[in-house]
């Protein structure tokens, strides 16, 4: 069921300052799948090649006390050079073979492939109208993460303060995005904590977690970088952020969203695992009944393919 949202306020919220915020997650890299198939590729070439190198070493290795060093002093001095050094060479065929083995394990390679291959159809079933670019329309999978220090990093005094304020620190919880359909927009800075109180977990990703509901947000204000301090801070209120966050995105020149529908995932154990968002530029960019009816016909899929990533 659909939780339409139309006033959303953010209790207890107290005022941060938006140095804060500047660094608001330093970046954060959306998995590439080309990127993924590339590495998986680059692994698979380095185990086989380290798998074929190794008997042929110790043939060489082998070979060395056969060799006549008066007849032939070259290959002779080459295979006592081999062999005097077999145990770094043995080392390294080792590293790569490890090294490959890690980079080629296929079975995550394709659950992130196929996870992908879903966001974008997501997409294209979701959105009312698609005249302007796929990266104003988007569908983005988000992971929960226990542990995440990417928004201040190890400024103590900065994690102090937003601790103090909103309960955020290091280990409270953090929702982290993974994927993004398309090829558009996958360097992004946006990470939502989640803490013990829904109050202070963060944006629409943050309360659908917290509460385990589907939140959907339509028709939200029209928000620029000239926009008062009141029309931002309704803003902010509706999609439960803090106003110092949709003042450092209109600093960075960043458009927002002006319709957004969020979906808690949960994997195939029962567990939660994360949140599926659309968000779109226009007010009602996002046909949430067909969006809830094309996750539904994926929903186990997604539950299976995310339970041990």
């Amino acid at each position: 069921m659909v939780r339409h949202v139309n006033r959303g306020w953010v209790t207890g919220q107290r005022n941060i300052n938006i140095k804060n915020y500047k660094n608001y997650g330093n970046k954060i890299v959306i998995k590439d799948i080309r990127h993924h198939k590339f590495r998986g590729d680059l692994g698979k070439s380095m185990f086989g090649v380290a798998g074929l190198i190794a008997p042929v070493l110790g043939i060489l290795i082998d070979w060395q006390g056969k060799i006549n060093e008066a007849t032939r002093p070259n290959l002779a001095s080459i295979l006592g050079f081999i062999k005097e050094n077999a145990l770094y060479f043995y080392f390294i065929l080792i590293l790569c073979l490890v090294v490959g083995y890690i980079l080629s394990r296929d079975g995550k390679r394709i659950q992130w492939t196929t996870l992908q291959t879903i966001l974008d159809d997501l997409q294209s079933i979701s959105y009312t109208s698609q005249e302007t670019e796929n990266d104003k329309h988007r569908v983005t999978l988000f992971q929960y993460k226990k542990w995440c220090w990417q928004r201040h990093k190890l400024n103590v005094f900065a994690w102090y303060k937003s601790h103090k304020s909103r309960k955020v620190n290091p280990g409270c919880g953090w929702l982290v995005p993974v994927l993004r359909s398309n090829d558009q927009g996958k360097n992004t800075k946006v990470l939502f904590a989640v803490t013990d109180s829904s109050d202070f977990s963060e944006g629409i990703v943050g309360r659908c977690w917290a509460t385990k509901n589907t939140i959907a947000l339509s028709e939200l204000p029209k928000v620029i970088v000239t926009s008062a301090s009141q029309q931002r801070q309704r803003y902010a209120k509706r999609c439960f952020l803090p106003q110092e966050y949709v003042d450092s995105a209109l600093e960075k020149r960043k458009l927002l969203a002006r319709s957004l529908f969020a979906i808690p995932v949960m994997a195939n154990n029962g567990e939660q695992w994360g949140v599926i968002i659309w968000d779109s530029v226009s007010p009602t960019g996002i046909n949430s009944l067909e969006a809830e009816k094309a996750y539904s016909a994926v929903m186990n899929t997604i539950s299976h393919l995310t339970e041990d990533l």
